[in-house]
């Protein structure tokens, strides 16, 4: 294939920048710095702002061993140039992975979030369990009950990096 000798090209380097949508003041404040600074005061506003769902997540997990309470933490997702992802999972941990009698693996704190059934139930369902293990579910009431607050945490921790960078 020919190259058109009337095309023209250019390597201008990509401009990104973030958009917080709804906060007029730290779009205006936003804009006025580089990407690469935006992005590092982002994903640091935004761990300062899901500190207080794990904290929350933490408080409501049902303690047996304590494993799953101690594996749930703070994780940066997959890097792209376009968005940057942070979430509050539970694992990765081999503790919390265990396997049936049937050879089948299951993580254990799905089975506390969502509930599963049990082993048969028999005559004595004391020593066997029930059919039906009821859930009690722990991360998604703790997003529940916390996203405004680290909405909040995380807007007010983004503007005052934005604030602290224009005044030097």
């Amino acid at each position: 294939m020919a190259r058109n000798p009337y095309a023209t090209w250019s390597k201008q380097p990509r401009k990104t920048f973030v958009i917080v949508t709804g906060v007029e003041e730290l779009d205006k404040k936003l804009a006025e710095f580089e990407p690469k600074l935006q992005k590092k005061w982002l994903r640091q506003a935004m761990r300062d702002g899901l500190k207080l769902v794990l904290a929350e997540a933490q408080d409501n997990c049902p303690v047996l061993s304590g494993l799953t309470k101690d594996n749930i933490k703070i994780r940066a997702g997959k890097r792209s140039r376009s968005k940057i992802t942070m979430f509050v999972r539970v694992g990765p941990s081999d503790d919390l992975v265990k396997t049936t009698l049937d050879g089948k693996r299951y993580f254990t704190p799905a089975c506390v979030e969502y509930g599963h059934k049990g082993r048969p139930a028999t005559v004595s369902g004391i020593e066997y369990g029930t059919t039906e293990v009821v859930a009690h579910p722990f991360m998604r009431p703790a997003y529940d009950s916390t996203a405004e607050d680290a909405r909040d945490t995380t807007m007010a921790a983004l503007l005052e990096a934005a604030m602290k960078e224009a005044e030097s």
